[in-house]
């Protein structure tokens, strides 16, 4: 008979459909048995015998292995959860985007950082503190969860410098960011990647209508009750079954998620009204942090952002402009989206990089843009 592992247990207990979600836990899984975890994953509560538990039930949760030793060391209170503070998480302890981590570079050292510095404070987590991630300290792991899943606000402790990034969801973002841009004007509008339709249902109305389309069939189900029509198809095909004499169409971080960018945006040129618009918003690679991450030799997929892992083309404004020209576009506007303000020695350090390959200072300043796009005439 084998002996008990020594090894700390990671339960990962939550799954999901969506490809991009799966694909972050798979990730997720591997990163813990590459640090030395044991990992279960499914729905029935596993053994965790005297080695630390850490419990994962948030699809959009990122936490480090680093962080879970750094939780099951903690002077936390025994019989309890020890809760790592989540930055981005949408309860109190939501994270301010103006102070990062802007990459997984930076948020790795600042987990670790902070995790050193301050291991010991343990203070009771605020109503509606819990974040999907939690860990027992070795011993205590079958005890707890004999109380039941998830735990209770009594069984708790929130451990000060120990930091769980989690990401928000993308597809029902509602875009606001994007309402200078779209232009007045009744008619049939498109969105391609639309999501929940959450942007959309926001403009619906006074003569304006919208056809959805989305290649994820949860989040169409739920666009298709909000907007006239979702096609639940990846762009290309939907491009086809569409009319022509569109009035605009919205692609809000779709393009560098496309097979085909090129061969998207030409069929839509084609579809579009003579004075209907596209508007585009996308990631921008050349954004200071990534830069400056890829300087030091870093490109560390995530989940979302601009290094999200399905992302399939890189872009920044002047590839994309070119791009939108080659598909049969005239660019009128091209412009970064409001940004995080980053730290004054970050945006020296990536201005004074892209002065010395011959770039722009303005380039690198946000991680978003949206171009304007009309049908070129003739």
């Amino acid at each position: 008979m084998s002996a008990p592992s020594t090894a700390p247990l990671l339960w990962q207990r939550v799954r999901s459909r969506r490809p991009a979600l799966a694909a972050q836990l798979a990730r997720l899984a591997g990163t813990f048995r590459a640090a030395g975890w044991r990992v279960h994953e499914g729905p029935e509560a596993p053994e965790a015998g005297g080695t630390p538990l850490a419990v994962l039930d948030d699809p959009w949760a990122a936490p480090r292995p680093e962080s879970a030793h750094a939780l099951a060391e903690a002077g936390a209170p025994s019989g309890r959860w020890r809760l790592p503070r989540a930055p981005g998480a949408p309860e109190a302890q939501a994270w301010d985007v103006s102070r990062g981590p802007f990459t997984e570079r930076d948020y790795r050292r600042l987990a670790l950082r902070d995790a050193r510095r301050r291991l010991s404070a343990a203070v009771a987590p605020p109503e509606g503190a819990w974040c999907g991630f939690a860990v027992a300290r070795a011993g205590e792991g079958d005890r707890l969860l004999e109380r039941g899943w998830p735990p209770r606000a009594q069984d708790l402790a929130l451990v000060d410098g120990v930091r769980c990034f989690r990401f928000q969801d993308p597809a029902d973002h509602p875009r606001h960011e994007l309402d200078p841009f779209l232009p007045d004007g009744a008619g049939l509008w498109l969105e391609i990647g639309c999501g929940a339709g959450a942007f959309a249902a926001r403009h619906r109305g006074a003569g304006r209508r919208w056809i959805g389309v989305e290649p994820d069939f949860e989040m169409a189900a739920r666009a298709a009750r909000r907007l006239d029509l979702v096609l639940a198809a990846d762009a290309e095909s939907a491009l086809g079954a569409l009319p022509d004499g569109l009035a605009g169409a919205v692609l809000a971080d779709v393009v560098e998620h496309l097979d085909d960018p090129l061969g998207v945006l030409s069929a839509l040129a084609r579809r579009l009204a003579p004075d209907g618009r596209a508007v585009v918003a996308f990631p921008n690679v050349a954004w200071a942090p990534v830069l400056l991450a890829l300087a030091a030799g870093r490109w560390d997929p995530t989940l979302a952002g601009v290094q999200a892992a399905d992302h399939r083309l890189p872009t920044t404004p002047a590839s994309l402009a070119e791009l939108a020209r080659a598909a049969g576009f005239e660019v009128e506007r091209l412009e970064p989206l409001p940004s995080p303000r980053l730290p004054r020695s970050l945006r020296w350090r990536a201005v004074l990089l892209a002065w010395l390959a011959g770039g722009r200072a303005a380039t690198i300043a946000a991680p978003q843009w949206v171009a304007c796009l009309a049908p070129r005439k003739g």
